[in-house]
């Protein structure tokens, strides 16, 4: 069974915000970040490459990947204000 495109571009789109996360916590922290060293020597490489088969298998195309970054930047922002900045979201339930 052929995964449905927008589920690959967004699960692409997450490893590249995992990337940002882990450099910026560490550069404004001033302390390693757990996650930085794999962040920055797994993800870029292997998000290229899957990345690459994924368009050439026709599963990605340039505006399917920026709508999947655009809703993995979102969902990559509310985890990381939840789980590390401890912020709580109730007030925009509806």
């Amino acid at each position: 069974m052929r995964a449905q495109p927008y589920w690959v571009a967004l699960c692409f789109s997450e490893s590249v915000l995992n990337s940002l996360f882990h450099m910026g916590a560490t550069a404004l922290s001033g302390v390693y970040c757990p996650g930085l060293i794999t962040a920055l020597v797994l993800y870029p490489p292997l998000f290229w490459y899957l990345s690459q088969l994924a368009y050439r298998d026709g599963l990605l195309t340039n505006t399917l990947g920026m709508v999947a970054f655009l809703i993995a930047m979102v969902i990559h922002t509310v985890d990381v204000a939840t789980s590390v900045f401890g912020a709580n979201l109730d007030s925009l339930r509806v």
